[in-house]
């Protein structure tokens, strides 16, 4: 019996080479958008179990969560380094630089934390806020709502440089007592999440 050599189609041989190519091309591209491009969502909108964040718009994200316990062990041993600033509105006249300056911000922040803070650290948590005042007039600002708060605090909790957590709220009235009870629910929620 007489075998039939089957020869092979250089074209097709071709096709099947650059199919194959493509397909791996395509594997690496996606394998690396998906590592480096795409942040896993971890955000949470008012978190439910405090109360405090239902009073005004609130959100929060945590960023990695190993970094967040170790934020909280330098936090609960007192190491603590606070950099914050007040962000005085531009367009409007501002009613913020009369309540608070960065003294009593710290101070705020001091006392809702309540932990003696040792003179020399060397790893510790850095507390970054902001104390932003809503800028009323400001023309780029088109709804209404955006006209309802007198401002925000923004604070994010840092170890080496690398954010942890994050928290932005609204205070209703630029006042001593608003911003503390914004102060005091930052650090709350930062405590709470760091737990769970």
């Amino acid at each position: 019996m007489r075998r039939r050599k089957v020869e092979r189609n250089p074209g097709q041989v071709i096709n099947n080479f650059f199919t194959l190519v493509t397909i791996v091309i395509m594997t690496a591209v996606i394998t690396m958008y998906i590592k480096y491009v795409v942040e896993p969502q971890n955000e949470a909108l008012g978190n439910p179990d405090l109360p405090c964040q239902k009073l005004t718009y609130t959100s929060q994200k945590i960023f990695n969560e190993t970094l967040l316990k170790q934020a909280y062990a330098l936090y609960s041993q007192g190491q603590i380094v606070l950099n914050g600033g007040v962000i005085p509105s531009e367009h409007a006249p501002s009613k913020i630089k009369n309540v608070i300056d960065i003294e009593k911000s710290d101070k705020l922040f001091l006392d809702t934390i309540n932990k003696n803070v040792p003179k020399e650290m060397q790893r510790y948590v850095t507390i970054k806020y902001e104390v932003i005042e809503n800028d009323k007039d400001d023309p780029r600002k088109k709804s209404e709502e955006c006209r309802l708060v007198d401002g925000s605090l923004m604070t994010s909790f840092r170890v080496n440089g690398k954010e942890a957590y994050r928290m932005y709220t609204d205070f209703e009235k630029a006042t001593m007592q608003d911003i503390s009870q914004r102060v005091e629910c930052t650090i709350k929620a930062f405590e709470h999440n760091a737990k769970l």
